[in-house]
């Protein structure tokens, strides 16, 4: 899925003189063959942050340390003004991207994309079950899909000084909703982020759409070519 959005919205460098770079935040995993191929991937791409944890769901938070670390301290880069946390399942519009943060200064508070309010589930066969023990309160605090998360650089400042004060959380979107509560870091909605795989017209995408999600590899590639080729 790399190689698809590399060849894609994954391609941009410069855009209406605005630098872009894009990291893949990369965990482990337990077979020393794909281990092998994902280190002379990082090795050739020269884009990859490989952390230490194991690549599963319950330990995307530990991605989600390494990538407010790392945008709040990049190796050998310029400290990004924005940040924008993205899964390779989304198809994203670089340059509607841009114009959105133009209308944001990197000193303003700011966390925002596809907002949700809900409940822990309790069902112990459910994925995102959580125990009592885990989470005791009956409802979470809002917060933006982690499939499209945009933040300012003083929001990953903040968020980074906190996240490792707090109780690890097994799901990276809830932990950062609870890490904006608790630094006081307002969650904000935004139409444009599209979290429901859904057919998103061209003209949706001209009017300002963002990111969506619900793309697999060759779908990705085979759709933004005819949108966007």
């Amino acid at each position: 899925m790399r190689e698809s959005v590399r060849r894609t919205w994954g391609s941009y460098r410069v855009v209406d003189e605005v630098q872009v770079m894009s990291v893949f935040i990369v965990g482990r995993v337990e077979s020393s063959e794909v281990m092998k191929k994902i280190d002379e991937e990082s090795e050739k791409n020269r884009d990859m942050l490989i952390i230490s944890a194991i690549d599963s769901y319950r330990n995307n938070t530990f991605k989600l340390f390494a990538a407010l670390d790392y945008a709040g301290n990049p190796s050998g880069c310029v400290l990004p003004d924005f940040s924008f946390l993205v899964d390779d399942d989304y198809m994203v519009h670089i340059p509607n991207l841009i114009k959105f943060l133009k209308t944001k200064s990197k000193n303003d508070l700011v966390y925002e994309g596809f907002v949700f309010d809900s409940s822990p589930f309790r069902l112990k066969l459910h994925k995102h079950s959580i125990s009592l023990d885990e989470y005791p309160y009956s409802r979470y605090p809002p917060y933006v899909s982690a499939g499209a998360v945009f933040l300012t650089s003083a929001t990953v400042e903040r968020f980074k000084n906190t996240m490792r004060q707090l109780k690890m959380f097994p799901f990276d979107d809830v932990f950062t909703g609870i890490l904006a509560k608790s630094v006081g870091v307002l969650t904000t909605h935004n139409e444009n982020f599209i979290f429901w795989n859904r057919h998103v017209t061209r003209a949706e995408w001209d009017d300002g759409v963002i990111a969506v999600h619900g793309y697999a590899r060759k779908n990705l590639e085979d759709k933004y070519n005819q949108l966007f080729g």
